[in-house]
């Protein structure tokens, strides 16, 4: 029955030889203790094995995004002819990504995985961590509750951009961009190609992240690391207002959700790199009328741009281990002269608790990818700043509460 509910998963093989085991056992009475013994410890071992690792490595339903809109999800690419790709195997062509949508729909499309390209994303992330490719497989089975071509509502939404980062990729957070969307907005996400862990193209070309994108600063040097980095966060920024340009455009596959967009009314957020390319954005931009940081790295923000102050409503969220260093300081003066911004931090929260994995993973804590906070905890204090602060500051809803005590202080 589990198999023709979800599909095969290499999970279940646990499952499937205590039946095999079991059924031999019964099929092969002997009068021999010894080997009805070993057979039984077997069973016993397969048994443990098979009820440890579905709870392990669970399927599960994405958190409620909360609004009242039903979500659709569209996805398309975009070329950017004003720039040339700086990274991998495409450099020195115009820049292309891939852009996914979440919109105010109609409860009437076809429902899809929460992301469905993680048959390359998965062995890629797990290469990284030096984990089993297989280790992601199962992530196949979560769908999204966005459903796929669904009629966009009429109406006029505010636009937000989510930025992820450094070897994120678009559908890294979909609960965030689910959140929005149900509560009136139209959420785009570019996955910044060689940025991106894997980007596949809607040619169905195929690449993977740069490491000479983000070099080791010991391999290179300090000039060549800054130098480095700037370029990163500029060309994640480039791809922010590439994004929002073809929804302001309304032409190509953009032309639907540009005609209900609201461009005029912009937020954008983002995670770790992509946080810092949201804050240049912001500060460069004038079409930004709201921010939202996630552990925002700001330090490849160069110098005279960081010191022009944010004119716009922007609050940033760190994990424990993001405050207090260099980055937090520079973030500090940030916020210190900005018109109207405000920084917090969760305890016990760690960098990827502002991402999808650790509500994948019950045992990302084990692996370094999560902070000891419960998991509900820090996906409900995340979500419910996203949207009531974008709520209040681009939709005219109250005044968002700060961020939820005791587990949040300033």
């Amino acid at each position: 029955t589990q198999v023709w509910l979800e599909g095969w998963r290499w999970q279940l093989v646990p499952a499937a030889l205590l039946v095999v085991v079991l059924l031999g056992r019964s099929a092969r009475p002997g009068p021999d203790a010894r080997p009805r013994l070993r057979r039984t410890v077997v069973a016993l071992v397969v048994a443990l094995v098979a009820g440890t690792l579905p709870t392990l490595l669970p399927v599960p339903d994405l958190p409620e995004p909360g609004g009242p809109y039903a979500i659709g999800t569209t996805s398309f690419e975009l070329t950017d002819p004003e720039r040339l790709e700086p990274y991998g195997a495409l450099a020195g062509e115009p820049r292309r990504i891939m852009v996914q949508a979440w919109y105010p729909a109609a409860d009437d499309g076809e429902v899809v995985p929460w992301t469905p390209e993680i048959a390359t994303i998965g062995p890629v992330i797990a290469g990284q961590r030096g984990l089993p490719s297989f280790l992601f497989s199962h992530t196949r089975h979560i769908d999204a509750t966005a459903t796929e071509g669904a009629t966009v509502l009429d109406g006029s939404w505010p636009v937000i951009v989510y930025s992820h980062g450094w070897t994120g990729f678009r559908t890294v957070a979909p609960d965030q961009a689910e959140a929005l969307a149900s509560h009136g907005f139209i959420v785009l996400a570019p996955d910044h190609t060689h940025g991106a862990v894997a980007t596949t193209l809607a040619d169905g070309t195929t690449v993977t992240y740069d490491p000479d994108a983000l070099p080791e600063f010991e391999d290179v040097g300090e000039a060549a690391y800054v130098e480095a980095t700037e370029l990163l966060v500029a060309t994640f920024t480039g791809d922010i207002e590439l994004a929002l340009d073809a929804i302001a455009n309304a032409e190509g596959p953009a032309a639907d959700l540009g005609a209900v967009a609201d461009t005029d009314t912009v937020g954008v957020f983002g995670h770790s790199t992509g946080g810092g390319a949201a804050a240049r954005f912001c500060i460069e931009d004038e079409r930004c009328d709201a921010l939202v940081g996630l552990d925002a790295w700001v330090e490849p923000i160069p110098d005279d741009l960081r010191s022009v102050p944010l004119d716009v409503p922007s609050r940033f969220l760190r994990s424990e281990g993001w405050t207090g260093t260099p980055n937090d300081e520079l973030l500090g003066e940030m916020v210190s002269l900005a018109s109207s911004a405000d920084r917090w931090s969760i305890p016990g929260a760690e960098h990827n608790d502002f991402t999808f994995v650790a509500y994948v993973f019950p045992i990302a804590h084990y692996l370094g990818l999560r902070g000891p906070i419960d998991t509900d905890t820090v996906i409900g204090i995340t979500n419910a700043t996203l949207t009531d602060f974008f709520g209040h500051h681009l939709n005219g809803a109250p005044p968002p509460i700060d961020p939820a005590e005791p587990a949040v202080g300033g």
